[in-house]
């Protein structure tokens, strides 16, 4: 820093040339009043009063000199600090900015997803209720059956009416059978209303596997955003066609899984919610297997229709659940789940 200051055009105009006028003027008033030849016969104190008139005023202002030039240099680099604070506050409320961001987005995240968790929650009760209803009128129905019991030959007459009409759903059946293969139309009308009708359960099931996938996770102990981030993909997918996507995604979970489904069959122990959940997908499952074997090969159904994940789903769960969704290792609580495509074989 000395160095650059003594090299500095400022040193030299402020400094070395007053120093020569100064250093020519003293000399020239030496040599005029006083003759140089004089100045040795001086005596030491007045030789050292001329020499310090000499070297005082330099002196001076060479501190002068200096002291402005470091004081400018310490406005400059105060400035440069005051620049480099500013650049690094902006820098920070930027970030901030960007966390605040950030922030917003994963509230209104959480927020999709709780509303999400609300709508399934809603229709796992409508579920529920639906069930109730099926059980209550299979208790109805059989206390009937028990008040009646003791009137056997009204029971003989209802057995027989029965058959009877066993009978006649077996010849209509044969008769729809055969008008339909004299008539294309119909039958590619009957193939198109059985496609609706295994949309219709897909989409009930893929609500009862969203839950699970998110049971699931938790219990492989994932966070909750990469849950919600997970789900809001595949209702994505979902969204444009990918019918399958859902039990798909289940499917690999429980495959790439260390603990497979365990984490379902210890929920299901004290959830009713879960064990209808995987009643739903085991039921599913063999309605639409029952419905396709009823079709023949080549027919548009089984064309048209994907039921390999839900299959592979189905066999999966059924190595360690019940029908009703109770695990195989645990206590079990029976209610029926009858098909309702059996009545069609």
């Amino acid at each position: 820093m000395i160095k650059h200051l003594l090299q500095g055009k400022a040193f030299q105009t402020g400094f070395i040339v007053p120093s020569l006028i100064w250093t020519f003027v003293w000399a020239s008033y030496i040599s005029v009043y006083m003759g140089w030849g004089n100045f040795f016969y001086l005596l030491p104190h007045e030789v050292a009063g001329v020499l310090s008139a000499f070297i005082f005023p330099p002196f001076l202002l060479f501190v002068v000199v200096v002291g402005l030039s470091f004081y400018q240099d310490i406005l400059q680099k105060n400035k440069e600090l005051v620049e480099k604070l500013a650049l690094h506050s902006k820098a920070q409320s930027d970030e901030f900015s960007q966390l605040k961001s950030d922030q917003v987005k994963e509230s209104e995240a959480l927020s999709a997803m709780s509303d999400l968790l609300g709508k399934i929650s809603q229709s796992g009760t409508a579920n529920q209720q639906a069930l109730i209803e099926n059980g209550e009128m299979h208790r109805a129905f059989a206390s009937a059956l028990n008040s009646h019991h003791a009137d056997l030959g009204s029971i003989e007459h209802k057995l027989s009416m029965l058959v009877q009409l066993e009978t006649e759903r077996d010849e209509r059946a044969k008769r729809a059978q055969e008008e339909l293969e004299n008539d294309p139309l119909k039958a590619i009308t009957q193939q198109t209303t059985l496609l609706g009708m295994f949309d219709i359960i897909l989409n009930d099931t893929n609500v009862s596997a969203t839950r699970l996938l998110v049971n699931l996770l938790d219990g492989n102990g994932h966070p909750k955003t990469e849950s919600l981030q997970l789900v809001q993909g595949l209702m994505s997918a979902y969204s444009v066609g990918e019918k399958n996507v859902f039990l798909t995604v289940l499917s690999q979970q429980i495959a790439a899984s260390k603990n497979g489904v365990k984490p379902l069959a210890d929920l299901s122990v004290k959830s009713e919610l879960v064990r209808a959940d995987i009643a739903k997908v085991l039921k599913s499952a063999q309605d639409v297997e029952n419905a396709l074997a009823l079709c023949k090969e080549g027919d548009l159904t089984k064309t048209a229709f994907n039921d390999a994940p839900l299959k592979t789903l189905a066999l999966q769960l059924d190595k360690e659940f019940y029908a009703d969704g109770s695990a195989k290792n645990g206590p079990r609580t029976v209610k029926s789940t009858s098909s309702p495509f059996k009545a069609m074989s």
